[in-house]
């Protein structure tokens, strides 16, 4: 499956840090993973992930918008609800950090 998680991925940042990880777990998990980052350039995260995990097993990175996918997940504050431009599948990740979830 092709999948592309894009949103936040400075690691410094909990979005960032979830979003990394969960394309690489993807990643591990055999499907063909692409992570598009929105708070920083290709070049800045591909250096960050290598940093902070050498082994790695490269990880593409670039920019979403190029690539066409079965399935993109989002994350990022604030959430961003438009649509993708191709006909993939949108997973918005939309965690409640703040007080207790509303009631309506």
């Amino acid at each position: 499956m092709k999948i592309v998680v894009e949103g936040a991925s400075k690691l410094d940042s909990s979005y960032g840090f979830v979003n990394v990880r969960l394309a690489m777990a993807l990643d591990s998990l055999g499907h063909e993973v692409t992570l598009s980052p929105w708070d920083q350039s290709v070049d800045s995260c591909g250096k960050a992930i290598a940093e902070a995990y050498p082994s790695s097993t490269g990880l593409s990175i670039t920019t979403a918008d190029r690539i066409d996918s079965d399935v993109r997940i989002r994350q990022i504050w604030p959430p961003v609800w438009s649509r993708p431009r191709d006909d993939s599948r949108l997973v918005v990740i939309q965690p409640w950090e703040f007080g207790s979830v509303p009631l309506s």
